[in-house]
């Protein structure tokens, strides 16, 4: 038996390494671009914000912090136009609404809805009931939830 003193490697290759294995890849050249780019704006955003930190952030030098009491400054009164539309636009049913409380009744909820306040009262025997107030007209509709006998 003879003992075989040469290269033992596969396809006899000089490093050692058979090209099968992948050991020749390398990445492709966009991950490496993007690697690159962005360990640069992490490298920029430190430098920022340690010259933040060292230099400080300069404001406007004509700012003033003096302090002015309220009643020093004038306030100017809303025109008569602008009055006058709130005045016109406010209806005047809201001013007179009033929702008489059911007898024995608690408010325990109440929403306000863009068209409607709903009021809910629960009254001494367990039974609810519920009001809804229109908000555009003023009507009041009632809804009365007995009791579930069990």
């Amino acid at each position: 038996m003879s003992v075989n003193q040469g290269n033992v490697t596969p396809n006899n290759d000089p490093n050692g390494q058979n090209p099968a294995d992948g050991a020749e890849d390398k990445p492709p050249v966009w991950l490496i671009i993007t690697v690159v780019v962005l360990g640069l704006a992490i490298i920029g955003m430190l430098v920022v914000i340690v010259m933040k930190v060292l230099i400080g952030d300069k404001g406007d030098e004509n700012i003033t912090t003096d302090t002015v009491s309220i009643s020093e400054k004038k306030v100017k009164e809303p025109s008569k136009e602008f009055l006058s539309l709130i005045e016109n636009s406010w209806p005047e049913y809201l001013e007179k609404i009033e929702v008489d409380r059911p007898v024995g009744g608690k408010l325990v909820a109440s929403t306000v809805d863009y068209h409607s306040v709903i009021l809910t009262f629960q009254l001494k025997d367990g039974s609810d009931v519920i009001m809804i107030v229109n908000r555009n007209d003023g009507s009041v509709d009632t809804i009365s939830i007995p009791l579930n006998p069990s």
